[in-house]
């Protein structure tokens, strides 16, 4: 049972309900492992905003405890993006399927291409 933080509300407001406060205090109270460097150094700044004072990493979680984060790198991120340009582009149906992975394929690998030969693959 967490110790009652809830002595400031005197017999006001029924045990049970100071009860289930404390237990939410001291969960938002608490320092959590930082998911970027994990170390016990993460604070909550407001209402699920949480920040690391080792590696200064400033992150949104739950609103009073550090949940499962999800960590992107910027690759992944990319990619995202890149998927969904293609998706609408294809959707509108501007161009196909086939044309749009090979324009890919070509960035991927690091192959450049003039702008001459793009044109003449569209």
């Amino acid at each position: 049972m967490a110790k009652l933080s809830t002595n400031r509300f005197g017999a006001r407001y029924g045990a049970k309900l100071r009860k289930k406060l404390a237990v939410i205090e001291k969960q938002q109270k608490k320092s959590y492992k930082c998911p970027y460097c994990n170390y016990d150094k993460v604070k909550r700044v407001f209402v699920g905003v949480w920040y690391c004072k080792k590696c200064d990493a400033k992150f949104t979680s739950k609103a009073y405890s550090v949940g499962k984060v999800e960590i992107k790198s910027i690759e992944e991120k990319v990619e995202e993006k890149v998927e969904k340009k293609v998706l609408k582009k294809v959707e509108k149906g501007k161009s196909s399927i086939k044309k749009i992975t090979k324009k890919l394929s070509t960035k991927k690998e690091g192959n450049k291409k003039s702008s001459s030969e793009i044109k003449e693959d569209e």
